[in-house]
């Protein structure tokens, strides 16, 4: 059984003086336990929509989300969303441990190891233990995000669903924090459904890569991405498989842009 599945999932906003918008047509795929698959489209085309419905945050017009094989009907405990605007997200007033802290203390979670032990770790493993007592506003936009991204694995979720999170640094961080992600998904054993309209960052990252054409989103291409790990920004980047990829993945959403209405 898959983590997660969605099933026919359709959502339509309802705009009283614009008429109703469809932002998900028909989407259906699968999350399998300890997959890394991202979701790759255009801007615009429902993406955060689908992952608002994922959460729990958002009731789809029709059809069903299941995690572990049950109907999400409201937020799940064991599924964390890491929004795209982490900076708006991070609480100015508390320290950087103390916004990582944050999910443990609304949930009132204790672990085995005790949580100033796991809080560490995860302070260690994002690199930021030198700056625990330093406010999110002493920091820069790349360690902001990891702050977001220690304080979502925190609470240990089994899946990890990200909103185009790296899409507001610039390449160099961008290429640390994916590196850095992908240290995290195997250091924490999670499953991870990942969303950006990039489609090297999608293909870098993945053991499947979703791809989406414009609005209303629904899935017009999976690929499964054979490359090994541990990658290299440089070498798995300039394989010929990626290559190939990143050509087939464009085609498809050029060409189902010029058929989609604006």
């Amino acid at each position: 059984m898959p983590l997660l599945e969605v099933r026919n999932l359709r959502h339509t906003y309802r705009d009283a003086k614009r008429g109703d918008v469809l932002a998900i047509r028909d989407l259906s795929f699968s999350v399998n336990q300890g997959e890394f698959i991202s979701l790759v489209g255009p801007s615009g085309c429902g993406k955060t929509t689908m992952l608002m419905c994922l959460a729990g945050l958002l009731r789809p017009s029709q059809g069903v989300v299941l995690l572990d094989g049950q109907a999400v009907a409201g937020p799940p405990d064991n599924l964390i969303l890491v929004f795209q605007e982490y900076n708006k997200s991070l609480m100015p007033w508390r320290t950087v441990l103390q916004n990582i802290s944050f999910g443990l203390e609304i949930k009132k979670l204790t672990f085995p190891e005790g949580n100033r032990h796991h809080l560490e770790r995860l302070l260690k493993v994002v690199g930021l233990s030198d700056f625990a007592g330093r406010y999110p506003w002493e920091l820069s936009g790349g360690m902001q995000q990891r702050v977001a991204i220690a304080r979502a694995l925190a609470c240990k979720p089994e899946i990890l669903l990200m909103d185009e999170p790296f899409g507001s640094v610039d390449a160099q961080m961008r290429f640390e924090l994916e590196d850095s992600l992908l240290m995290l998904w195997q250091e924490f054993a999670i499953t991870i459904l990942f969303v950006t309209h990039d489609i090297d960052e999608a293909i870098y990252l993945s053991d499947r890569v979703l791809v989406s054409g414009r609005r209303p989103s629904e899935i017009v291409e999976e690929r499964a991405v054979g490359l090994r790990r541990p990658r290299d920004q440089v070498r798995t980047r300039s394989h010929p498989e990626f290559v190939e990829h990143r050509t087939r993945i464009y085609e498809m959403m050029r060409t189902f842009s010029e058929q989609s209405p604006a």
